[in-house]
């Protein structure tokens, strides 16, 4: 679909009443999604504070956690940050003796990224917090509410993921960009 097209079509559309025309704006998808992932955020920090680690590290660690040994690409990509952010993360929970960074068997210029013995013994403590957090957000609610809000959520990352895909392959991103304004 060309460009143009897919703008006009998209400002054809009637809006959901998801977003910036709700009355109230704190009701919005955007600013609920963005509010809850600060509050897990919070609140994971909380519990991690006396332990030494961050948020972000316990990201890092979650996911080596999970699959050891993954090359600091792969490790960015399952995290979802960026390669500078992945870096930072890695030097520091390095310097903690956590993870250690080995060269790739078969290609020199990667490094794989390990967990130590002292990392992969955090998990038992730290590895629980994820679902203590989920489990106070989900307070009162029922396995019902909670399954439709999963399958919304998936639907919504599903769609904007394939949108995003049909930019990058068609008229790129800047281009989109450019025709909304």
């Amino acid at each position: 679909m060309a460009s143009r097209t897919r703008v006009a079509s998209i400002r054809k559309r009637i809006p959901v009443d998801s977003g910036p025309t709700r009355p109230d704006r704190q009701e919005s998808f955007g600013v609920l999604i963005r509010d809850l992932h600060r509050s897990f955020s919070r609140l994971l920090q909380v519990f991690l504070e006396p332990h030494g680690i961050t948020a972000a590290q316990w990201f890092f660690l979650r996911v080596l956690w999970e699959t050891d040994a993954l090359s600091q690409v792969d490790l960015s990509d399952r995290v979802g940050l960026s390669t500078a952010t992945t870096v930072v993360a890695l030097n520091t929970l390095e310097s903690k003796g956590l993870i250690k960074r080995v060269p790739h068997a078969s290609d020199g210029r990667k490094f794989v990224v390990k967990l130590t013995r002292r990392g992969r013994s955090l998990e038992r403590n730290l590895r629980p917090y994820g679902q203590e957090i989920i489990e106070i957000a989900a307070r009162e609610m029922s396995q019902k509410t909670l399954d439709e809000t999963r399958e919304v959520m998936l639907a919504m990352r599903r769609n904007m993921a394939n949108f995003y895909e049909t930019l990058r392959t068609s008229s790129g991103t800047k281009s989109y960009a450019a025709n909304r304004a």
